[in-house]
C-alpha cells in the first residue's frame, strides 16, 4: 500500500511540473494571460504595447473567478 501511495503522489508531481509549468521566474506562478476578443466580429483584437503598458499602470489586482 506504501509504494501504491509514492507512486500515486510521484505521478501526480509529475502531471503538476509538465501539465502546468511555471515560468522560471520571481513570482512565476502569478503570471497571467491577457487576451483580447471582438465579440461582435468573433475574432481577437489585436493590440499595442502602449494599451499593455497602460493596462499594467492602472491594475492593482486580480482575483481568479473559478
Amino acid at each position: 500500500m506504501a509504494f501504491a501511495i509514492c507512486a500515486g503522489a510521484v505521478i501526480f508531481e509529475l502531471v503538476t511540473l509538465f501539465g502546468y509549468p511555471t515560468l522560471p521566474l520571481p513570482a512565476g506562478e502569478r503570471v497571467v494571460q491577457i487576451r483580447s476578443r471582438d465579440l461582435v466580429a468573433d475574432r481577437p483584437e489585436e493590440r499595442l504595447l502602449y494599451d499593455f503598458v497602460v493596462w499594467r499602470d492602472e491594475l492593482t489586482s486580480i482575483t481568479d473567478p473559478g
